[in-house]
């Protein structure tokens, strides 16, 4: 009881500080005090990523006899030397060969899940890994989520402080740092799944799959027939937005057809009940998303599912600061 007490102190406190930070400091809240260019302390960044998700998010992908943590000094440096001291618009991808033999970590059988224009639900459904294994829940893919990184041939080798090209960008800026390692990242990821895997697609879109997308020209070449036995696809939806794309929308029936060329089984399903319950918590005032059920007289309504949702988010934000652990100890 001493131990999740000392720990919610910790979780309240934090709160605080946020609040606090934002009211004294609106231009923080307004991201006004992020720097242009790539972002600041990446080597530390890269370092501690690499740290925390081999000891915190996946440990017991690094367990066994055969498995060894990698190291992340060695890491670190394969990733800031791909595209230190470049042109800022040809960072080629063999650049990356090092860092991603260095970084590489295996993608679990039927987890892997592919995704083009649903970052925020997938990162929720996959829960780092635990329910499905997108990119970002590999080491390759947990280092380089959300980072900025641009070259520059001038010392430091690295773009601070200054407008540079992202991985949005190839119009006017083809090759650039983040281009190419996500396209590397990307056929790594495909290259190595297997068993069943799925891609979730934004059916809100009238085209939830278009072949120029980072799945239509990175991942989906890459997926090993020999490997892969079927790839599920999973259309959703934005609640109260109409659904433009369906299972029998002829873009669907173009990625089924381009999967069958490499001799992958296909399924799809539309409005799979998992993520589309997940993305009623951020519309709950949809009407699709108002759900009542009586029993007895008993009402259930929205607002009562919606508070369920948000104690399931908070007790399992509390459970990983391992506020149950008998032998927690608190550092202050």
């Amino acid at each position: 009881m001493k131990i999740w007490t000392q720990n919610l102190y910790v979780l309240m406190h934090a709160v605080f500080l946020i609040i606090l930070t934002c009211t004294l400091h609106p231009q923080v809240a307004r991201g006004q005090c992020v720097p242009p260019g790539s972002t600041p302390g990446l080597r530390d960044l890269v370092l501690g990523r690499c740290t925390e998700y081999q000891a915190i998010v996946h440990p017991t992908h690094f367990c066994g006899n055969d498995q060894q943590r990698n190291n992340c000094t060695e890491i670190t440096d394969n990733f800031l030397t791909a595209f230190s001291h470049q042109p800022a618009c040809n960072v080629t991808f063999s650049r990356y060969d090092n860092f991603i033999r260095a970084a590489h970590t295996d993608v679990t059988r039927n987890k892997a899940m592919f995704w083009s224009d649903v970052y925020g639900v997938v990162q929720q459904y996959t829960k780092l890994g635990q329910r499905a294994m997108a990119l970002e829940d590999t080491l390759i893919g947990y280092i380089g989520n959300g980072l900025r990184f641009c070259a520059q041939e001038s010392p430091p080798g690295i773009a601070y402080n200054q407008e540079c090209p992202g991985s949005d960008q190839t119009d006017t800026c083809p090759y650039n740092a983040e281009f190419s390692f996500w396209a590397m990242a990307s056929s790594n990821f495909a290259s190595n799944a297997s068993g069943d895997v799925y891609l979730m697609l934004n059916a809100s879109q009238a085209k939830a799959f278009y072949n120029t997308s980072f799945f239509g020209v990175w991942e989906l070449p890459n997926l090993n027939s020999s490997k892969v036995t079927k790839a599920n696809v999973l259309l959703v939806h934005i609640p109260g937005q109409t659904v433009r794309s369906k299972c029998s929308s002829e873009n669907i029936a173009l990625l089924q057809r381009r999967l069958r060329e490499r001799n992958i089984d296909s399924s799809c399903e539309d409005s799979p009940r998992g993520p589309q319950a997940m993305l009623c918590v951020d519309y709950p005032n949809e009407k699709e998303c108002q759900v009542k059920v009586s029993t007895n007289g008993a009402s259930i309504n929205n607002d009562a599912i919606t508070g369920f949702y948000i104690c399931l988010t908070v007790i399992s934000f509390i459970r990983n600061l391992n506020v149950f652990d008998c032998d927690a100890s608190l550092s202050v």
